[in-house]
């Protein structure tokens, strides 16, 4: 699976509508359920099957060092052709590796964007344009991802309030 399918799927799974995945990938309709369905059913990975307790990192390695320096000519190509092939599968897994950081970073922005959007659009109605305020909920969800006691149920505690504030530059309420 390719970077960008990548990226369209990790979308679907987060809920994103069809078009917002289409608009992001530039892959079509078609392309994402594909995409998606392909990835609800993975096939089996294809392994290298190591000897008992041996490295199969290390197993290539010293197959690798073997045709290096074996007397047949033909062994010797069949070595150098796969030390090129592993150097183009790790400069491919980098690559992509790299376009699905970019990719998400985009979907990042892309979500910024269209807040700030939102913000024109109420400054130029003369609405109120400063962040929301955030919810009791999102209090909550933050501290128990910060590992800050919070009950789940009635006025959230001062001294979460003023945490909260704190780690998002916000100024205590």
């Amino acid at each position: 699976m390719d970077a960008v399918t990548k990226v369209a799927v990790d979308m679907h799974n987060d809920g994103r509508t069809p078009q917002d995945i289409e608009a992001t990938t530039g892959l079509t309709p078609t392309q994402i359920a594909a995409a998606v369905e392909v990835a609800s059913h993975p096939s089996p990975a294809l392994t290298l099957a190591p000897a008992a307790g041996d490295d199969p990192g290390s197993e290539i390695l010293a197959l690798l060092a073997w045709a290096d320096k074996h007397p047949a000519a033909h062994i010797k190509q069949l070595g150098t052709r796969a030390h090129h092939a592993i150097n183009a599968i790790r400069e491919r897994r980098t690559n992509e590796e790299a376009a699905i950081g970019l990719a998400r970073e985009v979907v990042a922005l892309e979500k910024q964007l269209k807040a700030s959007r939102d913000r024109l659009r109420a400054a130029r109605a003369g609405k109120p344009t400063g962040p929301a305020e955030p919810t009791p909920a999102d209090i909550r969800a933050w501290a128990k991802s910060a590992g800050v006691e919070c009950g789940p149920y009635g006025q959230v505690p001062k001294t979460v309030r003023a945490a909260y504030d704190k780690a998002h530059g916000r100024r205590a309420a």
